[in-house]
């Protein structure tokens, strides 16, 4: 028979079990709580910052320089005199002079950054910043299927692996180029894309050299900071390699001027003649954004079907400076970007710092 001394301990031992297993719950259900802050911070960060790594690395980092490399200047044909003299008498009649208008310059669009992006967005808004993205990922693709297949072949160096790659996937690498500067074209992808011989012979050599520029201006700042017992690491942008954070002042400012001259000696020139020759593919048919001439001032282009690298690099004179400001606009952009980015995910972090130690003090 269950006396009072034993019904009292059942039940305060119940009323514990119940008070214990309340804590839990509601140990748990904060737990749960913190989780679920935790994890829509993580979505509104991918959400947000997704996009502006994919226009850091793409739209600054590859359509940007694509289109400055292979914007011409517009040409126009003559007016009849007829229409000369009324030019000239509704100039007089507005208090100018003809010659004001003679000595007008061309501005090429590309030679600011606001003035490409407000042309970008007036032709398709936010979707034209990435215009081409799908022929890349495609490209990319392409590629590293091919690289996984060559890797299967023994005996035959990596090295030559991937250039075997790259150089099958030229067609893709120069439709990509017409993508980006062509409007927009109803015919068929795929008869678009320039034929595989005259591709080669166009850009093999230049997109080899390519290559080699951008390897050599990564590499030789980057010795310079070795020789000066300068650690480097590996980030994404512009910069593939630059200085840690121990690194003095004035050796992150030698760093950053040798790669900048570095870009503007090899690695600019060497983009450029290749893009350029890739452009020299395009079928007159297909209409371009920006005022592009495929000959680029060489007739023979006519008739060959392409440009060759001498004449691409021929071509660069008079818009190598103003090719590497817009460089240097670029990579200034892109590091005042990425500055601000890390602030705002530095700044998340410490607040959910400063939320779980109020958090913890509250209980």
């Amino acid at each position: 028979m269950l006396d009072l001394r034993t019904a009292a301990a059942l039940v305060a031992r119940g009323y514990g079990s119940s008070s214990s297993i309340a804590k839990r719950e509601e140990y748990k259900s904060t737990i749960d709580l913190d989780s679920a802050w935790f994890i829509a911070f993580a979505i509104i960060n991918i959400a947000v910052f997704l996009p502006v790594l994919q226009y850091i690395s793409y739209t600054l980092g590859a359509v940007f320089p694509t289109l400055a490399f292979v914007e011409c200047k517009p040409t126009y044909e003559r007016i009849s005199s007829k229409e000369e003299d009324e030019v000239k008498g509704d100039t007089k009649s507005r208090g100018g002079s003809i010659e004001e208008l003679d000595s007008t310059e061309f501005k090429p669009i590309t030679s600011s950054i606001r003035a490409t992006h407000r042309l970008l967005w007036s032709i398709g808004g936010f979707r034209a910043l990435f215009r081409g993205l799908l022929c890349l990922w495609a490209t990319t693709l392409v590629y590293c299927v091919l690289v996984l297949g060559l890797y299967q072949i023994p005996a035959v160096p990596k090295f030559f692996d991937n250039l075997l790659a790259r150089l099958l996937t030229l067609q893709l690498q120069a439709f990509w180029v017409h993508s980006v500067l062509s409007t927009g074209n109803r015919t068929s992808a795929w008869k678009r894309i320039p034929g595989f011989k005259q591709t080669i012979q166009a850009t093999a050599v230049p997109s080899f050299i390519a290559i080699a520029a951008t390897f050599f201006a990564d590499l030789i700042p980057m010795l310079a900071m070795l020789l000066l017992h300068v650690r480097v690491y590996q980030p994404h942008g512009l910069l593939p390699s630059v200085p840690v954070h121990d690194a003095a002042l004035w050796e992150l400012g030698v760093f950053l001027f040798l790669r900048i001259l570095m870009a503007a000696l090899i690695e600019i020139p060497s983009q450029v003649v290749l893009v350029r020759c890739q452009t020299s593919l395009m079928s007159d048919a297909d209409k371009t954004i920006i005022a592009v001439d495929r000959t680029f001032g060489v007739e023979e282009v006519r008739e060959r079907g392409y440009l060759s690298i001498l004449e691409a690099f021929k071509s660069l004179k008079g818009t190598w400076g103003r090719l590497c400001k817009f460089w240097v606009k670029l990579l200034f952009l892109t590091i005042a970007i990425q500055v601000t980015a890390a602030s705002v995910i530095v700044a998340e972090f410490l607040g959910l710092v400063l939320y779980a130690s109020l958090s913890q003090r509250g209980q």
